[in-house]
């Protein structure tokens, strides 16, 4: 930023606060969970909007993530990973490059396992 403020070049900042959802019992559950779903899923929910969690008063945890997992199979079908409407990581090299990352920060029995992954190819064509 200094170099550019030198060169009198405009920057623009991404500020990357967190947005978290508040849900109460004043709330049609079906409309919540269906606006969640779409900002959650919203270009694989890489938006500086997407929800990040949830604040539920009055309904219970299992309701609201009932109705957001029914949503998001309305939206996307039972596999999400084989929907073409999902956004996917372009090529193979950047998939396993990001799956190694995550693998590096997880524990052995996570649900990135490398049965899901073969799954995953296996059901798949480029891009991933």
């Amino acid at each position: 930023m200094k170099a550019a403020a030198e060169h009198m070049t405009p920057v623009t900042l991404e500020l990357g606060g967190k947005s978290p959802c508040i849900v109460d019992e004043t709330a049609c559950l079906p409309v919540a969970a269906r606006r969640l779903a779409f900002g959650k899923c919203l270009n694989a929910g890489q938006t500086c909007v997407a929800p990040d969690y949830l604040l539920i008063q009055g309904i219970s945890q299992g309701r609201i993530s009932y109705s957001a997992e029914k949503e998001i199979t309305s939206m996307y079908g039972q596999d999400i990973l084989i929907n073409p409407d999902y956004p996917r990581i372009i090529t193979r090299d950047h998939y396993n490059r990001i799956l190694r990352l995550i693998r590096e920060s997880c524990e052995p029995d996570s649900i990135f396992s490398e049965e899901r992954r073969q799954y995953h190819f296996k059901n798949r064509t480029p891009p991933f």
